[in-house]
């Protein structure tokens, strides 16, 4: 005989120990469980084939509620077929009569010759029904049997008439009966007929004495038999249903919290040892669950001493725990805010992010507002997780979240600044923008007066490198962003004006293609490419198209792998004399070029002359680098 403990979680233990479950038994879809859900009440289940011990058994079971009226599980013991055959159905009752049992349907719990036969434990036992039997007289008996009746009736089955007397189990809703066969019954009044017709000479006074003390014999025997199934009611009472209901009151007392509990069941069989299992069973239990005491409050504790608000929502939105900083926060006490909707504490988009978090299961960083009592904003940032059951399902969302309103206000006081310095940022472009026109001005002046062909020539090369720095300043001080430069406008705007400061000037028919790509680079890297670009094209413009009407400038630049640029200015002008070595000359204009590639830009020059000139430069990009290098550069 065995007690088990069943939660709705689907935890399942029995006592004593063992093991030998099928891996999909449940114990949630067990009939005792079911019906003890069902009912709310004790009782007890109808015949069924154990799991480990594959015999024919009955549970009496029982649900267990929480504090609050919450279903716990169900608490439950077994007693097999054998034992209530050995200890009552097989007692002998005269020659040939034996007793049974059926429950408040009519249904045969016990009695003489049932097995298991070939049946597994999980398919269904059923065993006849006398309420839905052909025979109206036995029908007619277990119609009163199962209206709780004591009595006797005559009623021919099985072959034969015969007498059952039958009497309540009201601890269990059962109902035992008793069957004898009618001759053994009234056999004694048989005996008398014989002797009666033997001796005809007797008389009357003496048959009749006869006679009366037959009558009294069947009576005796009828009293015997309802004494005999009163007698296995109590037995029955006193041997099963008692223990069971001193093992429900432990039940009962250890989940009131009577930790010192004992079961007490003095029956000298198999009970007793049930009993002392589930003490054992009821000392492990009073160890887990001040165990899980512990662990609640040290996650109470751990919650109360966070200095971050943390708030714990149920898949429906409402709000199911909170901490003590929630709490000081918000305004509200603990009555107030547990089991307010989230929604009345957080804005549209905070509930918004909670939504989603809802449907998509992952942990997810937001940002959001908490409204408090008296309707002052608070903003926050949030780390919201969901928590599952064991079947995956959502059971609720954890959100901790940071009061961030200082930060926002660090935040708002820095981009103030940096609003302040992006204004003297532009403005110190603009004024440089504006001191290098003048300064290109001053050298125009200085072109219009100067006769000498080699200083207007020098002052034009000046000029041009002075409008390239402050073609690039313009761009800045226009541009959202005051560190890069779109390198592709810059070219164009740059050799256009160089176009006119040259090619006019010896009425030749120059084009130009510019070919950037929208390449940007940091300022620290776009004026030596200006400057390059202005060197390079001023130089074929001068010297490229000596004796030609015509011709064409390529300025391009392009990425290339591992975040290098590559920078070339191509003419189909003459070339270059062989003479002439770009890497050592004493010329201004290479000479700056060159300076600038290997110096300025860490990079390398190079040479191609294929109808024509090209001379292009190779740097890695310093767009991705940090701002510190960039000024160390």
């Amino acid at each position: 005989d065995l007690v088990y403990i069943a939660t709705e979680s689907g935890i399942h233990r029995r006592y004593p120990w063992g093991t030998g479950y099928h891996p999909s038994y449940d114990p949630r879809k067990r009939g005792w469980y079911k019906r003890a859900v069902e009912t709310g009440e004790i009782g007890w289940s109808a015949l069924y084939i154990g799991a480990s011990t594959h015999e024919l058994m009955v549970t009496c079971s029982r649900p267990v509620y929480g504090p609050e009226g919450e279903l716990f599980g169900v608490v439950g013991a077994d007693v097999t077929l054998k034992a209530m055959n050995e200890d009552i159905i097989t007692t002998q009752i005269g020659k040939l009569g034996y007793a049974f049992l059926i429950d408040n349907h009519g249904t045969i719990v016990a009695r003489p010759g049932l097995s298991v036969g070939d049946k597994k434990w999980d398919e269904s036992f059923d065993t006849e029904n006398l309420r839905l039997s052909d025979n109206t007289e036995l029908r007619a008996i277990a119609e009163n049997m199962t209206a709780g009746n004591t009595g006797s009736a005559k009623c021919r089955f099985e072959g034969g008439d015969k007498y059952i007397a039958y009497a309540p189990l009201t601890c269990t809703n059962w109902s035992v009966g008793i069957v004898m066969p009618v001759e053994e019954i009234i056999a004694p009044t048989v005996t008398t007929e014989s002797k009666l017709i033997a001796a005809t000479q007797d008389t009357g006074a003496y048959i009749t004495n006869k006679v009366n003390s037959t009558l009294n014999t069947i009576i005796g025997i009828f009293i015997a038999m309802i004494l005999a199934v009163s007698g296995m009611s109590f037995l029955l009472s006193r041997k099963i249903t008692n223990p069971i209901m001193a093992l429900k009151k432990g039940y009962e007392a250890i989940g009131r919290g009577e930790e010192e509990y004992n079961v007490v069941v003095k029956t000298e069989d198999e009970l007793e040892e049930l009993a002392a299992s589930f003490n054992t069973m009821a000392e492990r239990v009073k160890k887990s669950i001040a165990i899980e005491a512990s662990a609640r409050r040290e996650i109470e504790d751990i919650m109360h001493t966070m200095i971050d608000t943390l708030i714990v929502v149920d898949s429906g939105g409402t709000i199911r725990k909170a901490n003590k900083v929630t709490f000081a926060l918000l305004g509200y006490n603990e009555d107030e805010l547990i089991g307010m909707p989230v929604d009345k504490i957080m804005k549209k988009e905070g509930k918004e992010e909670l939504t989603r978090l809802i449907k998509a299961g992952s942990a997810q960083i937001f940002e959001a507002t908490y409204v408090t009592k008296e309707g002052k904003e608070v903003p926050v940032e949030c780390s919201a997780a969901s928590m599952t059951d064991k079947n995956g399902e959502l059971k609720s969302i954890v959100c901790v979240a940071e009061d961030i309103t200082e930060r926002k206000r660090a935040a708002a006081k820095i981009q103030a600044s940096l609003r302040e310095k992006e204004v003297l940022l532009r403005e110190i472009h603009h004024r440089v923008k504006n001191n290098l026109q003048i300064i290109s001005s001053l050298l125009n002046m200085q072109v219009m007066k100067a006769k000498d062909r080699c200083v207007v020539e020098s002052l034009l090369d000046s000029r041009g490198r002075i409008q390239t720095m402050s073609l690039i300043h313009s761009h800045l001080y226009q541009s959202e962003n005051l560190e890069q430069v779109e390198m592709g406008t810059t070219i164009r705007k740059m050799v256009n004006f160089l176009l006119q400061l040259y090619a006019a000037k010896d009425k030749k028919n120059i084009t130009s293609v510019v070919t950037a790509g929208g390449t940007i680079l940091p300022i620290s890297q776009a004026i030596p490419c200006g400057l390059i670009v202005n060197e390079l094209v001023s130089n074929a413009l001068k010297h490229a198209f000596n004796g030609m009407t015509e011709g064409s400038i390529e300025i391009s630049m392009r990425e290339l792998a591992g975040d290098r640029i590559q920078l070339g200015v191509k003419d189909n002008g003459s070339g270059i004399p062989e003479e002439l070595d770009i890497y050592n000359t004493d010329t201004l204009g290479l000479k700056l070029v060159r300076t600038l590639a290997e110096v300025q830009l860490k990079g390398t020059m190079g040479l191609t002359m294929d109808r024509g000139t090209e001379i292009y430069i190779q740097f890695k990009s310093m767009r991705n680098a940090g701002r510190a290098e960039e000024r160390n550069e």
